[in-house]
């Protein structure tokens, strides 16, 4: 208590950003909305104050078990302070997203010039929430404005794009790929829709799957009739509806289907239809050498230079969502010892020196770093 009280005290205001680009733990998040209390006690009318305070109250609900958060507190004197701004809107919005919301709405119309505001993460979630991705009009092309504008800026660091690109490169023609949340899907179709890369794949985001209007026009442009989930009551019910949703969409479509490593757990009920197929899972009703199929990818279709050479460019002003790359080595560790099983040592040599680069080029601290050698290791 005396560490977090130190800590807590000699805390400046700073930035804050969002917590997949950079994270911290509570006791930085806690001592922030201290210091940006300050700056708002001493001009009620600081948007960037009341943004950074918002950020700060935010984070810290994302990093406590604490069941009570001050952020209902700070959006009433928010709404009380600024209630007709960009800064109010966008954040009575991500603190109660939903569809048809009218904080987003209201936000969509004083979007701010700066294509670095955060705040463009929440419309491209809500645009692409209300169908607005997957069609035509004036939102759909302000979703792809949006998303080339935030590459032409560099948003996202290149060994996320990269790993993108190969989970696409991994997938058939026409495919679904079925992902949680924007590590999942947003650089992927920011590479579809700024450089034209993969866009027959057609990207689906499983938590709106619940939301009609987002599913309407999904079945639209796959052509297939809109679906009409049943009604559920509890936690298990939602998991066996959006099973139903999904196996409706890979069923009436006959397209191959694919899942994001973590997505499992969301459709646990279908979770033994998934196969490792490199560095996605694939669904299938039946069994199949899948692991055939991963090394077919690892030889021909994935790109693993870049994992194995230093950083041409330091990409600094990004420090979260590095444990993404370690996708690499859990997903296709096994495959080193299968091929020396094999006989095929050539290829398992090879493939664990690019995986051993893969986590020892990361920005990851030292005990990370070695918990995924040490499983690399078990698969020599």
């Amino acid at each position: 208590m005396l560490l977090l009280a130190l800590s807590l005290r000699a805390q400046q205001p700073q930035e804050i950003r969002g917590i997949v680009e950079e994270a911290h733990d509570s006791a930085w998040y806690a001592g922030q909305i201290k210091a940006w209390e300050q700056v708002v006690a001493q001009d009620s009318l600081n948007e960037k104050a009341w943004r950074n305070l918002f950020e700060a109250a935010r984070g810290l609900q994302n990093r406590s078990s604490q069941t009570s958060s001050p952020l209902p507190h700070i959006m009433q004197r928010m709404k009380d302070c600024i209630p007709d701004t960009y800064t109010y809107n966008i954040c009575a919005y991500r603190a109660q997203q939903g569809p048809d919301n009218p904080f987003a709405e209201k936000a969509l119309t004083l979007l701010p010039d700066s294509i670095e505001d955060r705040g463009y993460d929440a419309m491209l979630g809500y645009l692409w929430m209300m169908g607005h991705a997957d069609g035509h009009g004036a939102r759909a092309d302000l979703f792809n404005d949006i998303l080339r504008r935030q590459y032409a800026h560099g948003k996202y660091p290149s060994f996320m794009l990269r790993f993108d690109y190969n989970q696409l490169q991994g997938m058939e023609q026409g495919s679904l790929f079925f992902g949680n949340g924007d590590a999942d899907l947003l650089g992927k179709v920011m590479l579809q829709r700024a450089t034209g890369t993969h866009t027959d794949k057609v990207l689906v985001v499983l938590p709106m799957l619940y939301v009609r209007h987002y599913r309407d026009s999904l079945c639209q442009r796959l052509g297939i009739p809109p679906f009409t989930p049943r009604q559920a009551s509890a936690p298990e019910a939602y998991d066996q509806v959006l099973q139903e949703i999904v196996e409706y969409l890979i069923h009436r479509t006959g397209r191959t289907a694919y899942f994001a490593p973590g997505s499992e757990h969301t459709v646990k009920n279908i979770s033994r239809k998934l196969y490792n197929e490199g560095l996605v899972f694939r669904y299938s009703e039946q069994p199949y050498d899948n692991i055939a199929a991963a090394k077919r990818h690892v030889e021909q279709d994935y790109h693993f230079d870049y994992l194995t050479e230093p950083s041409f460019r330091p990409e600094v002003w990004w420090s979260g969502s590095e444990r993404l790359q370690l996708n690499y080595v859990v997903m296709l560790a096994p495959l080193v010892q299968s091929y020396r099983k094999e006989g095929r040592t050539r290829q398992a040599d090879r493939l664990y020196r690019i995986l051993q680069a893969s986590v020892e080029n990361g920005k990851f601290a030292t005990d990370t770093q070695r918990t995924y050698l040490d499983y690399l290791e078990k698969w020599r």
